[in-house]
């Protein structure tokens, strides 16, 4: 199973959205991906990257619906993200 990372989040259009240490209240600061939709309306979200394992791995989940669970595989979310440009356009 391919690991999604930042590279493969911003090849599908994702967009990092930075926290920074002052905004987080924090020592230091982290950041996560979402992918908007419409009018800008993010719909998918990832973990922060505080949250990632050592190797940096990311994963992918609804946004505001945690109920339908997480993605791990990349293979799924570009499948996901391909079947959500073609119900946009």
């Amino acid at each position: 199973m391919k690991p999604i990372t930042d590279k493969e989040l911003l090849k599908l259009g994702f967009e990092r959205i930075i926290v920074t240490p002052k905004e987080a209240n924090a020592p230091v600061g982290y950041y996560y991906f979402v992918y908007n939709v419409g009018d800008n309306k993010s719909l998918l979200i990832t973990n922060t990257s505080d949250e990632c394992p050592a190797h940096g791995t990311f994963y992918v989940e609804f946004f505001d619906v945690p109920e339908i669970g997480k993605f791990h595989n990349l293979k799924c979310v570009k499948k996901l993200v391909k079947l959500l440009k073609k119900a946009t356009v």
